[in-house]
């Protein structure tokens, strides 16, 4: 048995990547790094008595993409090997989401080995990300800006997913290809520096190994491997932190101003960052987290705009993580006597007109004076330069700061109802009534309003 493969079964067995009778997904592009995985987990399948599957992602954006397929076909057909496979236009799916070309390949990629995974019970996801990957990692997140996390370069496990040849390097994979003439196909795009991480490849790398260190590959991954470690040292308590900091309200996340008070920057981040992938962000860069942060001592009503339409705003001792009711306008038409249900809002209201003005009070229900009014009410969110006189009050008050004084959640304000008769507003809703429609004894005319969810 050659050296390069004693050091990869010590490296699988050292990290515990596979269990007896595994059922195992291989990645598989063609490319030299999966093609001599499938190759050696073939011939050393028997070690751990693996059950093994290759499946193909066509990503649709280059002329050699489907005899890349082919390619992948015929060989697990020649080794017997049952084989997927897929095609996604990739360049589409980038437009229409707003992503990298590269992103938008990893998250559809790794979409469809999860759906093979459930649909034919794989254990596990192999892909066959080497030494020289790991390094042009750690370089980009550097180099972009990065946290903790950015530095502690590809994990060897997490969770259904395995990575059993980060400990060789590309050099020493083609070196075994070579020696066994195994045939592999060769993405002409990796040759091109339009990709950050080819940049990385063909021009940093290089030049660092000739002048500062030969042996860097190996460098950054113990260094990667030792950050991680100290990492999950750090962080072992992070999900009771996110408990203690971060709340759902419906799907908006809440997070305390206590986080910032009373941790690290590390942990911090760390909870900002937890909190994104929640929401479904992806890529979150470093600037982001230094954004949200600045927002914590920002003024309440402070907002910025994340990813995917999320906002993040500042409320008095919190920041509000949302993309829901955020900037919606809706209007209503109600009569009386006819209940309507306001989808923005989830709630439902109905008005009922009293002729002889015999009305017994209560909290289930709103009491206004007909007097000056119509049998035509209007429901619809607060617009700038809105005002109403508040019940006990003589002078004017904008809507806005009398929402502010009652303390409604920034991210609730932006939509909160009001309801006119005539273009005045007779009734913040739920909140007070203006005082010019107060409950007179001498109107024998008044209406009911009933709010509920």
């Amino acid at each position: 048995m050659i050296l390069t493969e004693k050091k990869l079964i010590r490296f699988i067995q050292e990290n515990k990547i596979f269990l007896s009778e595994d059922r195992v997904l291989l990645a598989l592009s063609g490319g030299p790094d999966s093609v001599y995985l499938l190759l050696f987990l073939l011939k050393n399948k028997n070690i751990w008595k693996l059950d093994i599957s290759a499946a193909h992602f066509n990503h649709m954006l280059r002329s050699a993409a489907d005899e890349d397929e082919e390619f992948c076909r015929s060989l697990c057909c020649k080794l017997d090997v049952p084989f997927f496979s897929t095609q996604k236009d990739v360049a589409k799916y980038a437009v229409q989401n707003n992503k990298s070309i590269e992103e938008a390949a990893r998250i559809l990629r790794y979409e469809y080995l999860d759906k093979l995974a459930v649909e034919h019970n794989f254990g596990k996801i192999i892909t066959a990300h080497n030494k020289n990957d790991n390094t042009e990692t750690v370089l980009f997140n550097l180099f972009k800006g990065t946290g903790f996390r950015g530095v502690t370069g590809i994990p060897i496990v997490r969770g259904n997913i395995v990575r059993p040849m980060l400990c060789l390097t590309k050099e020493e994979i083609l070196e075994s290809l070579s020696r066994n003439n195994a045939s592999y196909k060769i993405d002409e795009t990796n040759m091109l520096d339009n990709y950050d991480r080819n940049y990385i490849r063909h021009n940093i790398i290089p030049l660092v190994e000739q002048r500062l260190n030969p042996d860097l590959h190996e460098s950054l991954f113990r260094f990667s491997k030792n950050i991680q470690q100290l990492a999950d040292m750090m962080l072992q308590n992070l999900p009771e932190i996110i408990n203690s900091y971060v709340s759902q309200q419906n799907s908006n996340r809440a997070i305390s101003c206590d986080l910032v008070e009373y941790n690290s920057d590390l942990i911090v981040s760390e909870v900002l960052k937890s909190v994104l992938r929640e929401c479904g962000l992806s890529r979150i860069e470093s600037s982001t987290i230094n954004r949200l942060i600045n927002l914590f001592t920002q003024n309440t009503g402070t907002v910025i705009e994340l990813k995917n339409n999320y906002v993040a705003i500042k409320n008095r001792n919190e920041i509000i993580i949302t993309n829901n009711n955020y900037d919606i306008e809706y209007e209503y038409k109600i009569t009386p006597g006819n209940e309507v249900f306001i989808n923005e809002l989830g709630i439902k209201i109905k008005i009922e007109k009293i002729i002889d003005g015999n009305v017994n009070f209560s909290d289930e229900y709103e009491i206004i004076s007909a007097h000056n009014t119509n049998d035509i009410f209007i429901l619809r969110n607060w617009i700038a330069g809105d005002k109403f006189i508040p019940l006990g009050m003589k002078g004017e008050k904008k809507i806005s700061d009398f929402l502010t004084d009652e303390k409604i959640p920034a991210n609730q304000k932006k939509q909160y109802p009001v309801l006119l008769n005539r273009n005045n507003i007779v009734y913040v809703v739920g909140l007070r009534i203006d005082n010019r429609y107060k409950f007179n004894k001498e109107n024998n005319e008044l209406y009911k309003i009933w709010i509920s969810k």
